[in-house]
């Protein structure tokens, strides 16, 4: 809702309210309470500031939910063309593929080799979590062998463009 002239715009104030939060969790490395803080900031309906897209991905990142990540470099790229946003975006798209995976609710996902990279084994964990607590999960997750409730795939990083992997591992 805008306000109209001689009213406050509470949106807007609400998104710089959650522009300094987001500075100051980031600032801590309070990744959780970044992407919180960002996912209410995309809320407001305010055009958000480069820095703020940059941090929640970068909270995206470090909790593993790379597809949020992608998504809000993206967002900042939007903003300002900048390196580090171009090289992140190549780095995701070059280790990672996008995956629609459907279980039931408590199924186990298992990847035959962990990665030493700690973004990998996040993005494996961050996957784990939500197709154990949700039966599915839409995002990406790095190469490698896969078992979802005994269902065998292969994740092939294909680049930009590639078809998801998809696995239906639902009991009948």
């Amino acid at each position: 809702m805008r306000a109209t002239a001689g009213e406050p715009d509470f949106s807007q104030a609400e998104y710089h309210r959650l522009s300094s939060e987001i500075r100051s969790l980031a600032k801590r490395s309070h990744w959780m309470g970044v992407d919180h803080a960002y996912v209410q900031a995309m809320a407001t309906g305010a055009a958000l500031a480069f820095g703020d897209h940059m941090a929640g991905a970068s909270a995206a990142l470090a909790i593993g939910d790379v597809g949020s990540a992608r998504e809000r470099l993206m967002a900042a790229k939007d903003v300002e063309v900048e390196r580090g946003v171009i090289e992140t975006l190549w780095s995701i798209d070059t280790h990672f593929a996008e995956v629609h995976l459907t279980a039931d609710r408590g199924a186990d996902l298992r990847i035959e080799e962990m990665p030493f990279n700690p973004q990998q084994a996040n993005a494996i964990g961050y996957a784990q979590e939500r197709v154990r607590d949700t039966g599915e999960f839409r995002g990406y997750l790095p190469a490698g062998s896969y078992t979802l409730a005994g269902a065998s795939f292969a994740v092939q990083v294909t680049g930009v463009g590639g078809v998801p992997v998809m696995v239906n591992a639902r009991s009948r």
